[in-house]
């Protein structure tokens, strides 16, 4: 209660609230307070993480008038917000956040011309005094993001530049590359890109190097698809939780139910690929061990039977072998015969990996998923950070709550680097060795840091302690990150709906001599991260500097 009483007091005494006009909320939603928490709590029942294509996409109206009441055009209010003469230069951030989201509005607009523009006066805005390391990491990066948008509207090929060069300034952040790596699969002839961030993402998350396989796959390079699928394992059991559905709406409040599945499309992407690297063997045995596992799970009763039907995925299995039969007679130059089989594998699967044998065998070029510049800018906004300057000049917990940063996932109010204290200091970081005696899980709460934050810090703690383990590096074994809610309960009752109070990210982690990995973890060794490279980019950001 006291903590809902601080926090209350907080919002009350920040000086923003007084000046969350209509104006300022239709042009940058992230400053009203309703309409903050409401656009987050959007955004996270989507479920998506920030590289989801899904999540990158959709209607807009819900993200450009999101408090209630507000009807003026965006544009409009950008102009008048930006015109405000309680817009003080000593608010430079904010009035680079007014511009910035008055450049997304103009993409969604079709006028990318004039979001350039926007995003030139941003550059001029920024003042002598701000911390260069900062700007380049928070402001300039959001900028690059948009920039790369307006040229994907465009239509030229400068967009993958400014993705790339924006995934490059935050190389520790998976959020960070997550976004990168959805725009840039919608840029022709972005290889180069999509392969650096597709390292980073591998060495920072495990789940990184299946991404890397597709990627590969894609590209052409099928030998390193195979390479990285082989210790991805694709046909092992995982546990995916279920949702009832009513007939077709996720019911509120409903629990998930944890449920052990196997997917057919990502056994049959592996399989493609290693036929089409010339191992059909290995494609046909992943496919017979999937069927095998498929078999001997339970079948799923009652309503469960809506989200798995252990039949039809036996059945999507044995399509995949049709492919694999196709990608085969490809591979060998036979293709009369591969076009034979593909003709009698149709209707074809609708995923990725099949609609890109389909074009090898046809010998058409794969249209993208998504059409250049279709992904929707406001909901890119909604990931990109923003200034906070060395000291959290964001300014707290007043400023997440009120300025709507949580909703921009961006830097208000840093949690200092160090230890969690429990009830009294729960933001920071904790430690304790994996069950397994394999490792390390480490904690950061950022109760007040953003997503961003909140997740290089946790890696910095990992190099950390590597190096008092007396190791040069360290292998994330698993990464999980959270997003956590408060909600105001009565005798056990909720009495409204959950609120965004911070992030956390935990690391399972092993610290280790690239020279001499264990047994177990000679397969991770192109996934080693260098305790010096960590500590290089992130030391200065977090650690306090002599």
């Amino acid at each position: 209660m006291k903590r809902a009483i601080l926090l209350v007091a907080l919002m009350l005494a920040s000086p923003l609230a007084a000046r969350e006009d209509p104006e300022w909320t239709a042009c940058d939603f992230g400053t009203d307070p309703k309409a903050g928490l409401l656009a987050t709590k959007r955004w996270f029942e989507l479920g998506k993480e920030a590289g989801a294509l899904d999540a990158l996409r959709g209607n807009r109206s819900g993200w450009t008038n999101l408090a209630p009441g507000t009807r003026m055009p965006p544009l409009d209010a950008c102009a008048k917000a930006l015109a405000s003469p309680d817009l003080t230069p000593q608010e430079w951030p904010r009035r680079v956040s007014l511009l910035q989201a008055q450049a997304a509005h103009r993409i969604a607009a079709g006028d990318a011309a004039g979001a350039l523009k926007d995003l030139d006066t941003v550059a001029q805005v920024v003042p002598a005094a701000a911390d260069p390391a900062e700007v380049a990491r928070t402001t300039t990066v959001a900028s690059d993001f948009l920039r790369g948008l307006a040229h994907a509207k465009l239509g030229t090929p400068e967009a993958a530049r400014f993705y790339g060069r924006a995934a490059a300034a935050r190389p520790w952040s998976g959020r960070v590359q997550g976004v990168a790596e959805t725009l840039l699969a919608q840029v022709p002839g972005a290889t180069a890109e999509q392969v650096a961030v597709a390292q980073r993402l591998v060495l920072i998350d495990v789940k990184g190097r299946e991404r890397r396989a597709r990627l590969r796959f894609a590209a052409g390079d099928h030998a390193g698809a195979l390479t990285d699928w082989r210790r991805v394992r694709p046909s092992v059991t995982d546990v995916t939780t279920v949702y009832v559905k009513f007939p077709n709406s996720i019911v509120v409040g409903m629990p998930g139910f944890p449920v052990k599945t196997i997917d057919p499309a990502r056994v049959g992407a592996a399989a493609i690929a290693a036929t089409l690297a010339g191992d059909a063997a290995q494609g046909r045995e992943w496919i017979a061990e999937a069927k095998t596992k498929t078999a001997a799970l339970p079948p799923m009763g009652g309503m469960l039977a809506q989200m798995y039907d252990r039949e039809r995925a036996i059945a999507e299995l044995t399509r995949r072998l049709e492919l694999v039969e196709v990608a085969e007679a490809h591979a060998a130059g036979r293709k009369d015969a591969a076009q034979s089989l593909l003709a009698a594998a149709a209707p074809l699967p609708d995923d990725d990996a099949t609609l890109r044998l389909a074009a090898l065998v046809r010998g058409q070029p794969v249209p993208p998923r998504t059409p250049a510049g279709e992904v929707d800018p406001l909901r890119v906004l909604v990931l990109l950070p923003r200034y906070e300057g060395k000291t959290g000049g964001g300014g707290g917990v007043g400023e997440v709550l009120m300025g709507g940063s949580l909703l921009r996932s961006a830097q208000a109010g840093r949690n200092s680097y160090s230890k969690s204290r429990g009830f009294f200091k729960a933001g920071g970081f904790k430690e304790k060795q994996l069950a397994d005696g394999r490792g390390t899980t480490i904690e950061f709460i950022g109760d007040t840091s953003s997503a961003l934050a909140t997740e290089e810090m946790t890696l910095l703690r990992a190099a950390d302690l590597a190096r008092e383990a007396g190791k040069p590096a360290f292998v994330v074994l698993d990464k999980r990150d959270l997003q956590r809610t408060s909600t105001l309960t009565r005798n056990g009752t909720p009495m409204g709906p959950a609120t965004p109070a911070g992030y956390v990210t935990q690391l399972d982690v092993a610290f280790v001599d690239p020279a001499s990995l264990p047994a177990e973890l000679r397969d991770e060794s192109d996934r080693t991260i260098a305790v010096d490279d960590v500590e290089r980019v992130l030391g200065p950001e977090y650690k306090p500097q002599p």
